[in-house]
């Protein structure tokens, strides 16, 4: 069971518990064997309530590549002192893949933590571990998507303020995490992650982190509503673009769908201009427009 999947809210605390020791003790003898593991080809940075958890499940389905043994590790944001040690823990080992590598030809591995992309010491650390690396992105709509974020962190108690409100502190909120992010590597920001609504929705910055350590062509990203779509021919490009051959993708289920009251439509118009000038430079900096704005 993922602790991350939208049932675990209602499990009790005790019951959570003893799903993370049962973790732990799964991770205690690969530990063993870290340095015979292999490390990721790619990951899913994010972002986060934009649809990576059926991506990354679309993905999975090819015969051709593997993830750890769970979705989200979050060792370049939450575990990063731990050491690389711990995060080939999750991984299969060198005479793994290279068995699989001389049945098929080519064999991947990657994971997903849609945090990577908005945590701004990330891409410093991941560049530092996986220079080679490839990195798929999917964003959603900033207004929809920030709107997912604060029904996420309400429906779970970490927000009691209203959508608005929240909006309007969120600068106060944030102030002074970032810093702190990139200061001491074992901190963790609870605000950054809960209530940072509007902030991950400015794409361009974030991504323009990332192209500080790697070209353009390490990065693919697509569209939320491109994936809802057309899942089988979003899944086809990541397949090229990691170089295997395509493969029929089963959608049949939606991961962590939910259902909530509209915002109101006053403030969906104020949002949206809010963001346009962060879509407007997303736009010029991928070459296309994800029409948001239209």
């Amino acid at each position: 069971m993922q602790l991350d999947d939208m049932a675990s809210r209602y499990l009790p605390e005790t019951v959570k518990t003893q799903i993370r020791k049962a973790r732990m003790l799964q991770l205690a003898p690969r530990l063993l064997t870290s340095s015979s593991r292999v490390l990721p080809d790619f990951l899913l940075l994010g972002a986060q309530k934009s649809g990576t958890t059926s991506l990354f499940q679309y993905l999975m389905q090819h015969r051709q590549l593997a993830s750890g043994f769970k979705k989200e590790i979050h060792f370049f944001d939450w575990n990063y002192a731990k050491g690389p040690s711990w995060y080939r823990a999750f991984f299969p080992t060198h005479r793994q893949v290279a068995k699989r590598t001389r049945a098929l030809g080519r064999y991947l591995c990657g994971e997903a933590t849609p945090y990577y992309l908005f945590h701004p010491a990330v891409p410093k650390r991941v560049h530092g571990l996986l220079p080679e690396a490839k990195f798929i992105v999917v964003l959603r709509n900033p207004v929809d998507r920030a709107y997912s974020h604060y029904q996420h962190s309400v429906a779970r108690d970490h927000e009691m303020s209203s959508f608005e409100e929240a909006i309007e502190r969120e600068p106060e909120r944030l102030q002074g995490e970032e810093e702190k992010l990139f200061l001491d590597e074992s901190y963790i920001s609870d605000p950054h992650i809960k209530r940072s609504y509007f902030s991950r929705g400015c794409y361009a910055d974030q991504l323009q982190r990332w192209l500080e350590y790697y070209p353009k062509e390490a990065l693919f990203v697509a569209g939320t509503e491109e994936l809802g779509e057309d899942p089988q021919r979003v899944c086809d490009a990541i397949y090229g673009f990691l170089e295997l051959p395509p493969q029929a993708v089963r959608t049949s289920r939606r991961h962590n769908a939910n259902k909530y009251l509209p915002m109101s439509k006053s403030f969906r118009v104020d949002l949206a201009k809010r963001y346009r000038e962060h879509n407007e430079r997303l736009y010029e900096l991928l070459g296309r427009d994800l029409g948001w704005d239209r």
